[in-house]
């Protein structure tokens, strides 16, 4: 057997040939397994249950039919813009499908203040969108309210936009702030295209997955009446369900107050204390608040989320929500941290171009949570690599 070199330390000569080959394999299959991508993968949908006579989703700002097929558009709130030809199965559009709808009739009355005016093919058929969907058939003189369900509305949330299928005068869709609801039959009955609408705007993740609690996420709502939290159930597999809102963080303020800054977001892990600010900086302080490090600076950004590891609070996350250069699409940043700040690398990878709210981490089992207006995304820690669910 040989010998350790002493000017070099190896000790390849220790071995016979047919172990060191053996070796050089059991290194390089560990390096290997330590750098390989992880896959992202969606936690739950995006459907939300809020006891309609459908699935919801996030809410939608514009829809339009295609002339001359049925393909239906939907955009989102943030912009994006999605197709269906099923209106079951949906595909995000990379551009503005082209406007396709007729001029807006001129009648006798609106049915409410501001609503919106759709014409038809057919003589006389009017419809109007508001706080909820109408019809008329004598060109605007009376109109029939399509959506009223007692006190409230069968889609939950007041109408956004609605278009008319140019082949059916009787085939409608609207956006709303529960996602898109379209009707076969003039409006006399609905279903919900949300089931697999890829559209969740998650704002922050409120607890992860443990025991028989499943993972818990706010969601941007525009509407009061919708809840503004959700729960994806242990054994869940249709939706996410609502569920109670954990008060505001009052240490916000004083933070905010402390660095003049509007501080975001703060996480604090025993002696470590980490604050993020709108205007994308980020403060860590290793002495519980006495003394804070230069903050790092992330312009055009802001600091959206923050997530310490408990055991040691040197490793962290943070995510960040900025613009692209052009302004069109939402581009998230995803950072870690394995030396208290010392150093961040950016994990965002191949993370979909959309905005990023809110991070979570189970340090233990090595498994990270990023929340994103298309949803909550999955992956390990150590290599995470972002692919499109």
């Amino acid at each position: 057997m040989g010998k350790i070199d002493p000017g070099t330390g190896s000790v390849g000569n220790i071995l016979a040939p047919p172990m060191r080959s053996l070796l050089i394999f059991a290194l390089a299959l560990l390096a290997s397994a330590s750098y390989a991508p992880a896959q992202w993968r969606r936690l739950g949908n995006a459907a939300l249950d809020l006891q309609l006579s459908g699935l919801a989703t996030g809410p939608m700002d514009r829809v339009q039919f295609r002339s001359g097929d049925s393909r239906l558009f939907a955009r989102a709130g943030a912009g994006q813009w999605y197709s269906t030809g099923d209106f079951e199965t949906w595909s995000l559009e990379r551009s503005n499908p082209p406007a396709s709808a007729p001029p807006p009739p001129i009648p006798d009355r609106l049915p409410e203040p501001d609503a919106a005016l759709r014409a038809t093919s057919a003589r006389g058929v009017v419809y109007a969108a508001g706080q909820h969907v109408w019809r008329s058939e004598d060109g605007g003189r009376t109109w029939a309210n399509l959506t009223q369900w007692k006190q409230s509305s069968l889609l939950g949330a007041p109408v956004a936009d609605l278009a008319v299928s140019p082949n059916d005068p009787n085939e409608i869709a609207v956006a709303a702030g529960t996602g898109v609801w379209r009707s076969a039959d003039g409006g006399r009955t609905w279903s919900s295209c949300n089931a697999a609408l890829p559209h969740l705007p998650v704002r922050r993740i409120l607890s992860l997955p443990r025991g028989g609690q499943g993972a818990r996420i706010s969601f941007l709502s525009p509407q009061p009446a919708v809840a503004a939290a959700f729960e994806w159930q242990p054994g869940e597999r249709t939706a996410w369900r609502p569920s109670a809102v954990p008060p505001p963080n009052a240490a916000l303020l004083a933070a905010s107050r402390r660095f003049n800054a509007v501080v975001t977001v703060l996480q604090i892990q025993g002696d470590w204390v980490y604050a993020g600010a709108a205007d994308g900086r980020l403060w860590i302080s290793m002495n519980r608040g006495a003394d804070w490090t230069v903050p790092t600076f992330n312009p055009g950004a802001a600091v959206e989320a923050i997530t310490v590891d408990e055991r040691d609070p040197r490793r962290a996350l943070v995510v960040l929500s900025r613009r692209a250069a052009d302004q069109s699409t939402a581009a998230p940043a995803v950072l870690r941290t394995l030396n208290g700040g010392l150093y961040w690398d950016n994990v965002t990878a191949n993370l979909p171009e959309i905005s990023a709210f809110g991070v979570a981490a189970d340090f233990a089992a090595n498994a990270v949570y990023v929340a994103t207006l298309g949803g909550l995304y999955q992956a390990d820690l150590l290599a995470p690599s972002w692919v499109r669910p």
